[in-house]
């Protein structure tokens, strides 16, 4: 019943109006979007589990494959040249 009269109500508008209205709807949308979206780990997590997850992620990372930096690349006499 409710809806019927909606769509009587919307049939009336200018098209000024409706833009308003699909503007609405389209951040109503986005809202709803936002909130089903899962919260990052850095913003509900605490600095202990967050030292934790960094640390699980480091040593699965590839150890010993590809070129490294030579030891001379870290001394600050050549760090500039």
């Amino acid at each position: 019943m409710q809806a019927e009269k909606l769509k009587q109500k919307l049939d009336a508008l200018s098209d000024e109006h409706l833009q308003q209205v699909a503007t609405f709807i389209t951040l109503l949308e986005l809202r709803q979007h936002r909130a089903a979206l899962p919260t990052p780990l850095w913003q509900r997590a605490t600095y202990a589990e967050r030292a934790k997850e960094l640390k699980q992620w480091s040593a699965n990372l590839p150890h010993g494959q590809g070129q490294s930096l030579p030891d001379s690349a870290f001394d600050r006499e050549t760090i500039y040249d």
